[in-house]
């Protein structure tokens, strides 16, 4: 957590203010807080994030930059279906029917 960042704190700070969604604003201080020079305990404590998502943070900053700090669960699709459309219908009525 203490090698340099690719942006300063007034970067992440600008983030961290425009930023409508609570997850971005939380990542966003979180690294602001760093690249200002505070202790990471001191950072870890503030944000209440363990060390273990600290370091999967960091990682997804230094992979995605400034864009790592979003929150992309809505880009997650889930897991794929089990059933088909066909099946998911024949389960209705059998379901309907009483077996």
């Amino acid at each position: 957590m203490t090698a340099p960042l690719a942006h300063d704190a007034e970067d992440f700070w600008q983030v961290y203010t425009a930023s409508t969604c609570a997850v971005e604003r939380r990542r966003a201080q979180f690294f602001a807080l760093l690249a200002e020079g505070r202790h990471p305990s001191e950072v870890l404590h503030v944000t209440r994030y363990s060390q273990f998502t600290a370091y999967e943070l960091m990682a997804r900053y230094r992979e995605l930059g400034l864009a790592g700090l979003r929150d992309g669960r809505q880009n997650n699709r889930g897991a794929p279906r089990v059933l088909t459309a066909e099946q998911q219908q024949e389960a209705c009525c059998s379901i309907a029917s009483g077996f």
